[in-house]
């Protein structure tokens, strides 16, 4: 499988001489942003990389590639990245480009669309390593992207919350999805590697050799009901069941994102419906794992959700929370990002939560489903699949 990696090897980065058109340093003001993104000589380079096919890979051949640590290994995977992230970015600011003029305009997109194309440079410039000292800084350089793009969501989150009204759902769904999910296989990408660096036990880069659901469950339950606790005074009790003694390879981060957001709207619409009932019913979730897939039901009797709502459910935007201004959306976005950095990102109020579960689930092979009865309460499903080759990152 490590031979896999190497066969995906096909071309190379671009020459840094074709990339000189663009300057590193952060823009100053909207002009000197509008400049950034709107260069017509980057605009050829990227459209001419965009036109190739990112090579993906599967997580088995991540998992089985090479050792944590391996000088061999970490230069593979480096010249890798180097081909394959120039023309996952390039792809993505393409879609930039062809958003609708006025929300292409708004500083929190453009913001988010100049980052890629910093990222698309700046890798696309780093020569091909040869040593380990070459891994070392590409490594450190990759890190600093990651970081760059930490407020991604929920900067993207605010421009559209902003521009709803000059774009088609149809087309925010499609080009939200597409962002989304892919920065996704990025950032999986990006982390493993710099987590190949180190020999953590149970571990292969961001793989966990023994995940436990139940575990994961628990922790994102902590953590969700905190923040209920916080915002509303009580939360209510999570209990989980099932296959509670699973475990097997996967994963977590994707995981961990879905079910804190799945259990935060449970916890919360089962606040909201009792608040005036005395005791609060307990979120229930159950644990399925079968050989080739496993699922996760998160039940609730957190009164269901409107018949007229439920379309608009998986849709980016819609939200069964309360309207709420964007000092309160600013500052409990803080609170999380400051509980669960690497949850941080918008929660309720932007109705980013249903939608980008999907989007991540059925990236990972799998989906996410919900049933509702009104006036009692909501199962959601979600379905993975385990580690084969039937799906790519």
């Amino acid at each position: 499988l490590q031979q896999e990696m190497r066969l995906l090897l096909v071309g190379r980065p671009l020459p840094s001489r074709q990339c000189r058109w663009l300057h590193w340093s952060q823009p100053q003001s909207y002009e000197e942003l509008w400049k950034a993104v709107s260069s017509f000589e980057m605009q050829k380079v990227i459209a001419n990389v965009a036109e190739k096919t990112p090579n993906r890979i599967t997580p088995r051949a991540l998992m089985y590639g090479g050792r944590p640590g391996d000088p061999e290994y970490m230069i593979t995977s480096a010249n890798y990245l180097l081909h394959t992230l120039p023309v996952r970015l390039s792809q993505r600011i393409r879609q930039f480009q062809e958003l609708p003029f006025l929300v292409g305009c708004n500083p929190h997109i453009m913001r988010v669309h100049w980052l890629y194309i910093r990222s698309f440079q700046i890798i696309s410039n780093f020569r091909r390593t040869v040593n380990n000292q070459d891994e070392i800084n590409f490594t450190a350089m990759l890190q600093n992207r990651l970081d760059d793009h930490r407020g991604v969501l929920t900067s993207l989150a605010k421009g559209f919350t902003e521009c709803k009204n000059y774009i088609s759902s149809d087309t925010m769904q499609t080009f939200l999805d597409h962002i989304l999910s892919s920065r996704l296989g990025i950032r999986m990408l990006c982390e493993h590697h710099i987590a190949m660096h180190e020999n953590k036990r149970g571990y292969i880069g961001i793989i966990n050799l023994h995940l436990s659901p139940r575990d994961l469950i628990h922790r994102c339950a902590d953590f969700a009901r905190e923040v209920c606790q916080h915002n509303y005074g009580v939360a209510p009790e999570v209990i989980v069941d099932g296959h509670v003694n699973a475990i097997f390879p996967y994963i977590a981060q994707p995981l961990e994102y879905i079910m804190e957001e799945l259990l935060k709207n449970s916890l919360r619409a089962t606040v909201l419906s009792h608040k005036h009932r005395g005791a609060l019913p307990p979120v229930r979730v159950t644990i399925s794992s079968s050989p080739h897939e496993f699922s996760i039901r998160v039940s609730d009797r957190g009164g269901g959700i409107p018949n007229e709502q439920v379309p608009k459910l998986l849709k980016y935007s819609a939200t069964t929370a309360d309207d709420k201004s964007q000092d309160d959306r600013d500052v409990f976005s803080h609170l999380i990002g400051s509980m669960n950095p690497a949850a941080a990102g918008p929660m309720a109020g932007f109705g980013y939560g249903f939608p980008t579960s999907r989007a991540y689930s059925q990236y990972l092979g799998g989906d996410l489903q919900f049933n509702t009865m009104e006036q009692m309460g909501t199962d959601v499903f979600l379905r993975l699949k385990h580690f084969d080759d039937s799906f790519y990152i």
